[in-house]
């Protein structure tokens, strides 16, 4: 059979011939650092280590017990410094709950080389490190309901930083500044003499109320999608080349729940000199007091 005929195409406009062999492609690491600090957002880094507060044994069952604010959640938090993050693919995930369905927000940032107050100190984040905005309170709001405690002070889900609705089983409303306050660690904090939800005197327990209010969110690290980049550079100055780390990218949540922590059930109102603001206060059923 006849070898089919090979169709040739003639050039249109002009040609450019890439010589690629001959020329090395190599990254500039300061400037990959400084695009993601002139689009970013400067965070304070807390990093994470599991708590050994309170443990018995390597794999003791019981949640450790902080009373002496050294950490929250199961987790020891140390402050690690300030890094300036670019965010990027912000997307919501909805998380089934007890009265329906709520939307978590989780985002990829790129983390430069290093911190911005330490020059020499690398940044390196692992699972559920802590991250929030610094100089500036990006806030966001939440609603839930809430049991009333006999001492006259609530722990919510988050530290509220403002309240904008509270009503009573009752249809009762009250307000930020005239019948509580909020208090600087975020607990509603019922003023003696004022109307206050109290005890329902039905079921002998505190009178549950709605609450809407805004806090200040945190994020934690929750997947690491690059933690070891590495590129090609070269130093001009010695003609060298070397294989260097790079800036890297994480997946970061927004917190969601936070009220599984453990506390001595003596708040003042004031924390009770705990540093941790996503701490919770006793239960009332049982040994531990206020919401689960």
């Amino acid at each position: 059979m006849p070898k089919p005929r090979k169709r040739i195409r003639k050039p249109e406009g002009n040609q450019i011939f890439l010589d690629l062999g001959n020329n090395q492609i190599s990254f500039d690491k300061g400037a990959f650092d400084g695009m993601i600090r002139s689009q970013g957002v400067t965070l304070v880094h807390h990093k994470a280590m599991p708590s050994p507060i309170g443990l018995a044994e390597r794999d003791d069952i019981r949640h450790p017990n902080h009373t002496d604010g050294q950490g929250s959640n199961g987790y020891i938090y140390r402050v690690a410094g300030c890094v300036t993050v670019a965010f990027s693919n912000n997307a919501g995930k909805n998380m089934p709950i007890d009265m329906g369905e709520q939307k978590l927000g989780t985002a990829m940032v790129s983390v430069p080389r290093f911190y911005d107050d330490k020059k020499d100190e690398p940044v390196l984040l692992t699972i559920y490190d802590r991250l929030y905005v610094k100089d500036c309170e990006v806030q966001v709001e939440n609603w839930q309901r809430v049991e009333a405690h006999a001492t006259g002070v609530d722990r919510l889900t988050y530290p509220a930083a403002k309240v904008l609705f509270l009503v009573d089983s009752r249809g009762n409303e009250y307000a930020e500044g005239v019948e509580f306050d909020v208090c600087p660690k975020g607990n509603v904090v019922w003023r003696k003499g004022k109307s206050q939800p109290g005890t329902d005197p039905v079921s002998g327990k505190g009178t549950i109320y709605s609450i809407r209010y805004r806090y200040i969110p945190h994020w934690y690290v929750r997947d690491l999608l690059h933690e070891v980049r590495v590129a090609q550079t070269t130093d001009l100055a010695k003609g060298t080349r070397t294989v260097e780390r790079m800036p890297y990218l994480a997946v970061v949540q927004r917190e969601y729940v936070f009220m599984n922590q453990q506390r001595d059930g003596s708040d003042d109102g004031n924390g009770g000199g705990e540093d941790d603001g996503r701490k919770v206060q006793a239960s009332r059923s049982g040994k531990l007091l206020g919401p689960r």
